[in-house]
């Protein structure tokens, strides 16, 4: 969200959160990145007996990185309480999903990442 890959910063400078009335909070290098993956590798042997093939090897990783950062500004002329409901910064996405064969029914998993932020201040 917001992310410039080739300068490894904010896309947008100085974006403005909150502006009501007495308060204004501004953003000045704000951006959330995130990566993810699976890595998944099964080794199948057969057999002679029923059912005719079993799991020699299992190997399953799941990796990621997050990378944020939220330089902001708040002014306020007044005393002021604020809160926020939870914003959607990246909302939930589906990263993988594998399907394993348990016997002769196969098993799927989804993996799904996403985020979410929320702030509150009293000054």
């Amino acid at each position: 969200m917001n992310w410039n890959p080739q300068t490894q910063s904010a896309r947008r400078q100085g974006l403005s959160l909150w502006n009501s009335g007495s308060l204004r909070v501004l953003c000045n290098n704000c951006f959330a990145r995130m990566e993810a993956g699976i890595y998944f590798i099964m080794i199948l042997k057969g057999t002679w007996w029923f059912p005719f093939v079993y799991v020699d090897y299992m190997k399953f990783e799941v990796y990621g990185s997050l990378r944020m950062s939220l330089d902001a500004t708040v002014t306020t002329s007044t005393r002021v309480d604020i809160w926020s409901n939870p914003v959607i910064l990246m909302p939930d996405v589906r990263v993988a999903t594998i399907t394993i064969p348990v016997s002769i029914i196969p098993v799927q998993i989804s993996f799904s990442v996403g985020l979410q932020a929320s702030c509150s201040y009293a000054g």
